[in-house]
């Protein structure tokens, strides 16, 4: 049995390249160990994720997450605040959005104004003025425009559900306060009876 084995493995062994014969063998170079640790650092290297794009998008979905998160904690609010009117009973709140919201970004202005005198012998027959608006948006260290402030979402609609909502009165007094606390009109609120 063994001289077949020792024919299988001088048929592999032609077919292996030197590095891996030498490691069958234990019988490792300098190089051997340098290119393993050199694999090992690419692959560790093409595992992180370092990525900007990545990080990026980490960073506006956990945004969303906080606008989604503010946004229930805005009707969680409403409904204790509208459930405390006289008459109005358990009550439960939708308010929709017509947008996302904007950032304000800072911008520096430049701008120049040319004259130009049109002479005709010795006469002035026209003046022509041009000005020349340019803006630029300013950016901070990580290339990301300089917001000077942000503006909320606007409402598109408020709808509220209460146990009193049949009553005029209970009605009447929900609207007011909506529009105390929000800058809607009143065609944009709509309040119903709780089954």
């Amino acid at each position: 049995m063994r001289p077949e084995k020792n024919e299988d493995e001088k048929k592999t062994a032609g077919l292996q390249p030197g590095w891996m014969e030498r490691m069958r063998q234990k019988k490792w170079k300098k190089t051997d160990f340098l290119v393993l640790a050199l694999v090992g650092v690419l692959i560790l290297v093409i595992s992180l994720p370092t990525d900007s794009k990545t990080r990026d998008r980490e960073s506006q979905v956990s945004q969303e997450e906080e606008e989604i998160t503010a946004r229930g904690d805005v009707e969680s609010k409403l409904e204790k605040i509208l459930g405390k009117i006289d008459g109005a009973g358990k009550v439960a709140v939708m308010i929709t959005y017509e947008d996302e919201g904007t950032s304000v970004v800072e911008k520096d202005e430049s701008s120049t104004k040319e004259n130009s005198t049109e002479i005709s012998g010795d006469s002035v027959t026209g003046t022509k003025s041009q000005v020349q608006r340019q803006e630029e948006t300013v950016f901070d260290g990580e290339e990301q425009p300089f917001v000077v402030r942000e503006l909320k979402p606007r409402i598109e609609g408020i709808l509220v559900v209460a146990e009193g909502g049949d009553n005029t009165m209970v009605k009447q007094n929900i609207s007011e306060a909506v529009m105390a606390l929000f800058d809607v009109e009143l065609h944009k609120i709509k309040i119903v009876k709780m089954k």
